[in-house]
C-alpha cells in the first residue's frame, strides 16, 4: 500500500485564507465566509441498503457497525494515476450507490434545502 505524505506547506494557502483583500479569479470576496457548516433538519425519510432493512434516524452506533460490516468498503481515493487506500490520508466507509434507495417522496425537498443552506452558510456561488 502506498503511504501518502502530508503536504506540511501550507503557507500560501494559509496566507490564500487569511487575506481578507483578496478575491477570486471571479471577483469573489470569501473573506466572510466559513469552511464548515452544521445544522439539523427535521423530515420524514427513508433510507434502504439492499439485502438491509430501513435505516433508522437518528442511526445508532449498532445499526451503523452492522451496516459498515455487511455493506461498506473503504473508500478509495486518487493518487496520480492510481487508486489507492490509505488510512493515515482517508479514514471513511462508502456504500456503493447502487445498493443504497431513497423512499421519500420529500428526498429531493429536503435535498435542496439542505443544499441551499449549507450553500450560504459557506458562501458559496453557483456559477452555472
Amino acid at each position: 500500500m502506498d503511504k501518502i505524505e502530508y503536504n506540511s506547506n501550507l503557507e500560501e494557502l494559509e496566507r490564500l485564507l487569511c487575506d481578507k483583500t483578496e478575491l477570486t479569479s471571479e471577483g469573489y470576496d470569501y473573506s466572510n465566509s466559513s469552511f464548515y457548516c452544521e445544522g439539523t433538519i427535521e423530515t420524514l425519510m427513508s433510507v434502504k441498503i439492499k439485502d438491509y432493512d430501513n435505516i433508522s434516524f437518528p442511526t445508532y452506533p449498532g445499526q451503523l457497525k452492522e451496516i459498515i460490516k455487511k455493506h461498506a468498503i473503504r473508500a478509495p481515493f486518487g493518487k496520480g494515476t492510481k487508486t489507492v487506500t490509505d488510512l493515515n490520508v482517508r479514514k471513511v466507509w462508502e456504500i456503493d450507490g447502487s445498493k443504497v434507495e431513497t423512499t421519500s417522496s420529500t428526498w429531493s425537498n429536503t435535498m435542496d434545502t439542505i443544499l441551499k443552506d449549507v450553500r450560504e452558510k459557506l458562501s458559496l456561488v453557483i456559477l452555472f
